[in-house]
């Protein structure tokens, strides 16, 4: 197998049981495609710890399992790194292969026998719902707190007395994004937020700090009867009554959402003077809040955009307040297009990793089929039919191609000749320095950066163009964002090295080669693993004492 192709199978292919490594003690997360972030990750880790009293959870992420049984690689997973130990063997396991579109929930030997009827509940009610609506890392940490709180912490063994006891104190950011929740809650009945008119019957604007002309309220409300199904509301405050921007936005979102379903919900908020400004005029602030139907990813990009666009120009001038509200308006409703067009990279990112897959599986066979015949008296002669999909032998013939040419997959299926859709001619694919000429600004951008290559089709008769996208196998350039075309690349930097004992800081820098789409966070490294001391004979005696599965358990698809 060739170096490019052995690359992709490491990157795309997958994973194995023996892939995961043991992140246990510092964390009960393991994710192999970063579908997680560092406050997923510590917020499934304080449920771990929640739910310690009655169990112990671990949660694993995977790109694919490679065509293993899903319930049977979960199994092999909980019995390699002995989820709980075998006195109460309460372990439970929740995996997601993320290319698959499956996930796996595996149990401990030592849960009751009605388990199950728990465990599928939360499979299809939060999970694989979750899942369905475009937010993993929901389903994620929400399926972890469901199997704490109806699972682990159920029927718990009577030495436990069924509640639930920290081992370990609970990581800052978890703790705060806790606190927040609650103050969220707590918020909802505040007079503050329940004084706020239904922004839905007023034509989905309530200008409660006057900062909107009537020009501008028609606009607004103008603007939202032509809205494709949203639920776009728009709300000016002069305080807060006490509370932080943050907080009230969120809760008023709540209370306007908790009767009734809210897809494609938005809410901008407009605080004239915050709640921690001293007397006199305050610089405004800008709360943007969407419903869960909205993948995270897309929200927050468009809540960072929509929020930085409103304050530069409103503060800036106070009189341009209205109009900054106009202009985060009328981003908000291109949402739904946004969404589409996040949609649609999702979709082309799917199939980029199936027809690697095809080619790794193309490249395997040809290397069989070598070895094959070269040893005496096996495999020569072999010859690939005339016919490629599409012909009488589909695929397998494709396969058969590949044996006997020695190309890839992808490269025979991107040079197969098309015929035009009007004409029914044979249409000509045009050259590198031609085919420039009907790219767009971004799509040269990615050609130039190596991580999208375009091919133009031309019909000699009509005239008539296609255009077909090849994105990279191998590329460190994801997709931006702000501009949707795959230039975004990041670069890391240690700020403080993990250890044994503590974890670590790294700060990650965005930059897109296309717009000025640019970001930087930090990321926690986690603790490195202590070394083994123990010999092959100890580690032998002592796997008695690891909790087992039999592979219990329940499963689901997206």
């Amino acid at each position: 197998m060739s170096t490019a192709a052995t690359l992709v199978a490491v990157l795309l292919v997958a994973s194995t049981p023996g892939d995961l490594a043991d992140p246990r003690p510092a964390h009960h997360v393991v994710d192999l495609t970063g579908t997680l972030g560092p406050a997923d990750i510590a917020a499934i880790d304080a449920e771990a710890a929640r739910g310690a009293a009655g169990g112990e959870i671990l949660v694993a992420v995977v790109p694919s399992t490679d065509g293993m049984n899903p319930r049977a690689f979960t199994t092999a997973v909980f019995n390699r790194l002995g989820v709980d130990g075998q006195a109460r063997n309460r372990g439970v396991v929740l995996l997601a292969a993320i290319g698959d579109r499956k996930a796996e929930i595996v149990v401990g030997d030592g849960f009751p026998a009605g388990v199950t009827n728990e465990t599928d509940a939360i499979m299809s009610g939060v999970v694989v719902a979750r899942f369905k609506a475009g937010d993993p890392r929901g389903a994620l940490v929400q399926g972890a707190r469901a199997l704490v709180d109806r699972v682990l912490l159920r029927d718990a063994p009577a030495a436990t007395g069924g509640a639930a006891t920290r081992t370990e104190p609970e990581p800052a950011d978890a703790a705060a994004s806790r606190q927040i929740a609650r103050e969220v809650l707590a918020a909802i009945d505040d007079p503050v937020v329940q004084s706020v008119p239904d922004p839905r019957e007023r034509g989905g604007v309530v200008d409660g700090a006057r900062l909107l002309s009537k020009k501008q309220l028609a606009e607004l409300r103008g603007m939202r009867e032509g809205q494709g199904g949203g639920d776009i509301l728009v709300v000016t405050a002069s305080a807060t009554g006490g509370l932080s921007t943050s907080v009230f936005a969120r809760a008023l979102f709540e209370r306007l959402h908790e009767a009734r379903a809210a897809p494609r919900a938005a809410l901008l908020v407009v605080v004239a003077r915050p709640a921690t400004a001293d007397a006199g005029d305050a610089p405004p602030v800008a709360e943007l809040v969407l419903g869960a139907d909205y993948p995270r990813e897309l929200a927050e990009a468009t809540a960072t955009r929509v929020s930085a666009a409103w304050s530069l120009r409103a503060s800036a001038n106070p009189k341009e307040r209205g109009a900054a509200t106009i202009e985060a308006a009328r981003s908000l409703s291109a949402l739904d297009a946004e969404l589409a067009r996040w949609q649609a990279e999702q979709a082309r990112i799917r199939e980029e990793e199936r027809l690697a897959r095809m080619a790794m599986a193309a490249e395997r066979a040809q290397s069989a089929a070598k070895e094959l015949s070269d040893n005496p008296g096996g495999g020569r002669g072999l010859r690939a039919p005339d016919a490629l999909p599409g012909g009488p032998y589909g695929f397998a013939g494709m396969a058969l191609a590949v044996i006997g040419g020695g190309v890839g997959v992808r490269e025979i299926v991107r040079r197969w000749p098309r015929k035009c859709a009007r004409c029914h001619v044979r249409m000509e694919r045009l050259g590198e320095e031609v085919d420039d000429r009907h790219l767009s600004s971004g799509e040269k951008a990615e050609e130039r950066l190596g991580s999208v290559d375009y091919d133009i089709w031309c019909c000699p008769e009509c005239g008539d163009m296609k255009k077909l996208r090849w994105g990279a196998l191998i590329t460190r350039f994801s997709s931006c964002p702000s501009c949707n075309f795959r230039t975004r690349s990041s670069t890391s930097r240690t700020i403080n090295a993990a250890t044994q004992y503590s974890s670590g800081l790294a700060e990650i820098t965005e930059r897109c080669g296309h717009c000025d789409y640019a970001r930087t966070y930090t990321r926690t490294i986690p603790r490195l693993p202590k070394p083994s001391t123990s010999s092959s004979s100890s580690r032998s005696s002592s796997s008695g004492s690891r909790g087992s599965s039999s592979g219990r358990g329940s499963s689901g698809s997206w």
